[in-house]
């Protein structure tokens, strides 16, 4: 199966935006082309964003997994920016990854090892603290509790339109649990959170 991941990207700083942007975004990129699964493709969404833009095009240019899409400038939380990423997704899996974090190299291989036939699944993630070992953080199928980076799901299996504002991975997350009960959460999956607003900034 192969896996698309779903970068929105918008570099500027903003209200409770992660320092260090750009830097964290070449670190993200880079973190996808570390995966052990290869069978996958990075699709970033410039969210009206030239800093993006030029990174992807002067750095990564030569890469065929990398895909850059470009839109206008979307409001704040518009679900919007991921729907576009779908839209232009040739993978049966859809993973995300936001622009502050990064994904260690099994990440990918994880979730498909333990996909099997669910239509979507869900997992831990992690926080990466500056200054001390990393949280393993349990995610549960709560408001609050889960968000994007502890999914991936069948290709069209929900959409994020109408999930927009402050909560927008919880609505979007409601639609996945209305549209099939085969999900199931998996272990061994490495998404590294690292920038939390108040908590830690990495």
């Amino acid at each position: 199966m192969k896996v698309s991941v779903i970068m929105p990207s918008h570099l500027n700083e903003y209200e409770n935006s992660a320092k260090n942007r750009e830097q964290k975004f070449i670190r993200a990129v880079d973190s996808f082309l570390t995966q052990t699964y290869t069978n996958s493709n990075l699709i970033v969404i410039s969210d009206g964003c030239k800093i993006t833009r030029d990174i992807i095009r002067e750095q990564y240019g030569h890469i065929n997994r990398i895909k850059l899409i470009s839109i206008e400038k979307q409001p704040l939380f518009s679900g919007s920016v991921r729907q576009c990423g779908i839209d232009n997704a040739s993978g049966e899996i859809i993973c995300y990854l936001d622009s502050d974090d990064s994904i260690l190299p099994f990440h990918l291989e994880n979730i498909i090892n333990g996909f099997g036939d669910m239509y979507w699944v869900y997992f831990n993630h992690t926080w990466a603290y500056p200054d001390r070992l990393y949280e393993e953080i349990n995610t549960q199928l709560l408001p609050g509790k889960i968000g994007t980076s502890s999914i991936a799901h069948k290709n069209g299996l929900a959409s994020w339109v109408g999930c927009d504002g402050y909560g927008h991975d919880w609505k979007f997350i409601q639609k996945l649990i209305k549209a099939s009960s085969k999900n199931k959460k998996i272990d061994g999956a490495w998404y590294l959170v690292r920038h939390i607003p108040g908590k830690f900034d990495n």
